[in-house]
């Protein structure tokens, strides 16, 4: 939208960023675990339908707004069905087991098992999880029908405003994940078996999910992290390149209702940003904290100059290119060195296997959710799909009613794809620092002058400067 921004519209943002920070703020509660006022995020959620049906009825452009209003007033008519759903899962637990003197529930399960290494507990707890899929299921349904329908009063389809908004072809994303697929599949499952025999003695069943592995791998490595704190190391080595992370706020506490996946809100952008994690291993707890600080530094890097949308609506792909990038970043050979000596060789090797797994997994996960909105299927022929799916892309077929009990899949429409797209564009990132500022990037501060620049453009990024989307690259820089 190259024209000047009418005084209507200016205006119409202004109210609308306002909306959005004050419903950001109880949203970011609940996944905290903190109390949050229904009421309040009702009445919010009324406003913001109110005011995105205000934008229909005015405005035509710019389009991603409006398919960025759509998805609001979707999310207002289905809000009241996804806090039933999120609510209904934190009462999925196993009372036989306990962690910290608490039945074990689905935000506390990952800690749980990250320190339960016998196999015949964990698969307890997993099956009982997953046959109370029951209590979810018609919740999650009911959340995905609602969006469906609104959409479809749109004349617009959920996948295709995912394409849209990314923005991707289908065949071009399709195309990525089997690629990734592929080439994951054989290394994956070799690997998969050598260290389940060598840390198991056993091979690598569907409860030992990349959750538990991305846990225990590590365990022998604990005593190497045991005395690093990953808070103090990512500012560090962030304000070594001259980014500032004093704005970004950070909970770290393991409250009971707080959602065990680590996560970065934007609340406002860029003056609130902040990242939430639970201790899990404290090598796997390193990972966390530079994915979440990835999504971190960018929220509070977006430009305050930028047009509202160009500011708030990212799309899922580029939203996780710096979080994933500085991932890796904190697992590239010469860092790992830094941190902890001679050791990082191997680890870095097992680094490398979970992040095979990540690409199965996902691969999986990604099929799923295309399939589930382009054949509008129901939670039944979901859960079979899966199972099908998990089989084929990691050789391992998980219990079809997984998926429900995932961090991201139930809570989201199609966000899973942009994982792939964005771990390969990670990898393409890095590779164009380092061509340019070499092995140590970190130490250069025209490195974070560079991360900076490109970070400040929100959505106005064109990836296309450092990205074609080269699969080869991704997996040539695994050490396989």
């Amino acid at each position: 939208m190259t024209e000047k921004i009418s005084k209507e519209l200016l205006e119409w943002c202004h109210k609308d960023e306002k909306l959005h920070a004050r419903k950001n703020e109880e949203y970011f509660k609940l996944t905290a675990g903190l109390d949050y006022d229904k009421r309040l995020l009702k009445d919010l959620e009324k406003q913001s339908a109110v005011h995105a049906t205000n934008f229909l009825e005015r405005f035509k452009d710019p389009e991603i707004l409006r398919l960025t209003n759509i998805a609001t007033i979707a999310g207002s008519h289905a809000h009241r069905a996804y806090l039933d759903f999120y609510e209904t899962r934190n009462k999925v637990i196993t009372a036989k087991y306990k962690l910290g003197g608490k039945e074990v529930n689905w935000a506390t399960w990952r800690q749980f098992v990250s320190l339960k290494s016998e196999p015949k507990v964990r698969k307890e707890v997993y099956d009982t999880f997953v046959k109370k899929t029951k209590l979810i299921s018609p919740l999650i349904e009911r959340h995905f029908n609602i969006y469906k329908k609104i959409f479809s009063s749109y004349k617009i389809n959920i996948l295709d405003f995912y394409l849209k908004y990314q923005p991707i072809s289908e065949e071009e994303l399709l195309e990525l994940i089997e690629s990734m697929k592929q080439k994951a599949k054989k290394p994956f499952q070799e690997l998969a078996t050598y260290y389940g025999d060598k840390l198991l003695a056993k091979p690598l069943e569907y409860y030992d999910d990349l959750y538990f592995v991305r846990n225990f791998i590590f365990n022998e490595f604990v005593k190497d992290f045991r005395n690093l704190d990953p808070l103090v190391k990512v500012r560090k080595s962030l304000n070594n390149l001259g980014i500032n992370t004093e704005k970004i706020k950070v909970d770290a506490e393991s409250r009971e209702g707080k959602n065990p996946s680590a996560s970065c809100h934007f609340v406002k952008i860029p003056g609130d940003v902040r990242v939430l994690f639970k201790k899990e291993n404290p090598v796997n707890d390193f990972s966390s904290v530079y994915h979440e600080f990835g999504h971190a530094i960018h929220g509070s890097s977006i430009s305050e100059r930028l047009p509202y949308w160009t500011k708030y609506c990212l799309s899922s792909s580029l939203a996780e290119i710096f979080s994933i990038f500085l991932e890796q970043f904190f697992k590239s050979d010469p860092y790992l060195r830094n941190l902890i000596g001679k050791r990082a060789e191997e680890l870095r090797k097992r680094y490398d296997f979970t992040e095979l797994f990540f690409v199965s997994f996902y691969s999986a996960n990604s099929l799923l959710k295309l399939k589930y909105w382009k054949k509008n299927l129901s939670i039944e022929q979901a859960n079979e799909l899966y199972s099908r799916l998990t089989e084929e892309c990691m050789g391992i077929r998980y219990p079809g009613q997984y998926w429900q009990l995932h961090h991201i899949m139930p809570d989201s429409l199609i966000y899973e794809p942009s994982y792939l797209i964005a771990a390969v564009r990670a990898a393409e990132l890095e590779e164009h620092i380092l061509n340019r500022f070499g092995e140590k990037w970190w130490e250069e501060k025209d490195a974070g002058k560079f991360l900076k620049e490109i970070m400040s453009q929100g959505r106005d990024l064109n990836v296309g400067k450092f990205s074609k989307l080269n699969v080869n690259l991704y997996f040539k820089k695994l050490d396989l």
